[in-house]
């Protein structure tokens, strides 16, 4: 191990125990901040991964039956990715349980500026590939 590698990792480790004091000294539920990264953990590669990787079979398929869905192709994936991003976005204020008698808390109708936003998404996302799409077989 080279002198470089030797320093940044204890360089890390110095940080994990640091943070590891921290975290026994703050008082905080230990067992909760732990549960957290796992569950984390586990959403994601039992859920969103798979996920992820059947939508993208599933557009590969769609842009093999022809040259027009070719190019439709990677503009669905980017605006199914922003549907997605906007939706993690908006998940803790839409699952965030309401304060009574502190109205300040959450402020707005986080479920319906997310309706808008995805709605923006879609009207975007199919403006982009009938563009595309257009564009694509008057080349032809």
């Amino acid at each position: 191990m080279s002198a470089r590698r030797a320093a940044v990792v204890a360089a890390g480790l110095g940080s994990l125990a640091f943070g590891l004091v921290q975290l026994g000294s703050a008082g905080a539920p230990v067992l909760a901040v732990l549960l957290w990264p796992a569950a984390v953990l586990v959403v994601h590669d039992g859920v969103v991964a798979p996920v992820a990787v059947g939508v993208g079979a599933g557009l590969v398929r769609l842009g093999r039956r022809g040259p027009r869905w070719a190019a439709a192709v990677p503009v669905l994936g980017v605006g199914l990715a922003v549907g997605v991003v906007l939706s993690l976005l908006a998940a803790p204020a839409l699952l965030a349980p309401r304060v009574p008698g502190h109205p300040t808390v959450l402020p707005r109708e986080y479920a319906a500026g997310l309706a808008v936003l995805l709605a923006l998404d879609v009207v975007a996302t199919a403006a982009v590939v009938t563009a595309v799409s257009r564009r694509r077989t008057r080349d032809e």
